[in-house]
């Protein structure tokens, strides 16, 4: 599903485990319980997407555009492999920075 285009999709509850969606556009898609458990999402854009319940368990976001987002915790991030240069929103990019320097 490289370079996809999912735009609108609803993929509520999709199993998405170890897809890879790389540089895809999942934007404003109902992402909400999918399971993105060791998928490739780099470059992906999820942007106002709903991701409530979303398992990013083992996935890389690296580069992921996951700004206006709804429903993304910090603690779904935290579950991700890597999420270097992650695109977010200022509440989400203070508790990650945050979350990092916590030992």
């Amino acid at each position: 599903m490289r370079n996809a285009s999912l735009w609108k999709s609803n993929l509520s509850e999709a199993m998405l485990n170890k897809a890879d969606f790389n540089s895809a556009d999942i934007r404003e898609a109902n992402l909400e319980n999918s399971n993105f458990s060791e998928a490739n999402l780099t470059n992906s854009d999820l942007s106002n997407s709903n991701l409530l319940g979303a398992n990013f368990d083992g996935a890389i976001l690296e580069g992921a555009d996951m700004r206006k987002v709804s429903g993304l915790t910090i603690e779904q991030l935290l579950k991700a492999a890597s999420f270097n240069n992650i695109k977010l929103g200022p509440a989400l990019k203070d508790q990650l920075k945050n979350a990092k320097l916590k030992p």
